[in-house]
């Protein structure tokens, strides 16, 4: 019988909040990602000492809801943040495509790297702020 996955942020993220909602910086892959208060939650949930139903029926409790509502939309956002590698062990699934991805982006301009690093650069300066 398989073990129950029990998802877990990567430590090595830089994580700003903004209210309810979360900016985070992928060093490794120096990319960042917004998440709204509700992907927020779910994904500070993700310590590692819960499985995915234990997460969906604890939030399920805490707002009232159906609990295999609540579930199928936490298997889709964890499903979402490992694609992105944002969990522990999603990084090694997607570390080895990025190469060919910028070669995709070749002579298409500067323009959405320049946005991205403006990007980078105040979730930056706002972690420096907040240290």
């Amino acid at each position: 019988m398989a073990t129950a996955s029990k998802p877990k942020v990567r430590t090595d993220l830089d994580i700003v909040e903004l209210d309810d909602e979360l900016v985070l910086y992928d060093p490794a892959r120096d990319e960042v990602h917004y998440l709204n208060a509700t992907a927020a939650l779910v994904f500070q949930l993700c310590d590692g000492s819960a499985t995915v139903k234990e997460l969906a029926t604890d939030i399920a409790g805490a707002i009232g809801a159906p609990e295999r509502r609540i579930e199928r939309h936490v298997r889709t956002l964890l499903k979402e943040l490992r694609e992105v590698g944002l969990l522990d062990g999603s990084l090694e699934l997607k570390a080895a495509p990025a190469p060919a991805a910028a070669q995709d982006h070749e002579g298409e301009g500067d323009e959405p790297h320049e946005h991205e690093h403006d990007q980078r650069e105040q979730v930056r300066e706002q972690k420096t702020e907040n240290a």
